[in-house]
């Protein structure tokens, strides 16, 4: 978990790429390009109803891995679970969206 607030950490102060290429990474693709879906920047999926948002899920045999990052709020949610299936993404998206209860870093140094 550890590494993945490092991650955060460092695209949030630009220390990885430049403000302005994770401004273009965060931006939807034009839908002329895409069949499907056209909210999908460099690598990054950016929430329909919300552009200050983006994430990336991942799953490999058993395994999930979901990054949520609101860009608007300064807040991120990452959770790493060992289940295949579990509560929808909703869940995740009203953490993020939540502003009555402040987040708490376990580690300020990061």
């Amino acid at each position: 978990m550890e590494d993945l607030a490092k991650f955060d950490h460092a695209i949030t102060a630009n220390l990885l790429v430049s403000e302005e290429t994770m401004q273009e990474a965060f931006t939807r693709g034009s839908a002329k390009y895409w069949r499907r879906k056209d909210n999908y920047g460099f690598g990054w999926r950016i929430k329909e109803s919300e552009d200050s948002t983006a994430f990336h899920f991942g799953w490999w045999k058993g395994y999930r891995a979901y990054y949520i990052r609101d860009m608007e709020a300064a807040k991120t949610l990452i959770v790493l679970t060992n289940k295949d299936k579990g509560p929808g993404s909703s869940i995740y998206w009203n953490i993020v969206r939540d502003t009555t209860h402040p987040i708490q870093f376990l580690n300020q140094d990061i």
